[in-house]
């Protein structure tokens, strides 16, 4: 849920314009769909509806840019609380790999 939270703060921290669209669908998905701008971008989302809020779809346009590049993101299978194996989290770096020191300039 922090993730949902930070994400809605986030968006109403940094736009200028917020609207809410209405209902719509995507591939099958009832979805809330919102739109909005910023100082250099403009974004839609597409929020379900259905069970968790979570993201759908999601359009950005940076207006900023020339020709103005457009990604759209679509999320598919997401699951909460899903457990993951701390072994998942283990470096096994490849062979040859030298650790090196980080320093501050």
């Amino acid at each position: 849920m922090y993730s949902i939270l930070y994400f809605v703060n986030n968006i109403l921290e940094t736009s200028n314009n917020l609207i809410y669209l209405g209902p719509t669908a995507i591939e099958d998905v009832q979805c809330y769909h919102i739109a909005g701008a910023a100082d250099d971008i403009t974004f839609q989302c597409w929020i379900s509806s259905e069970g968790p809020l979570l993201p759908v779809k999601m359009r950005i346009v940076y207006i900023d840019q020339k020709e103005n590049p457009q990604y759209d993101m679509t999320y598919s299978d997401g699951k909460l609380n899903e457990y993951i194996d701390d072994s998942n989290f283990v470096l096994t770096p490849p062979q040859g790999a030298e650790l090196i020191k980080i320093i501050k300039r």
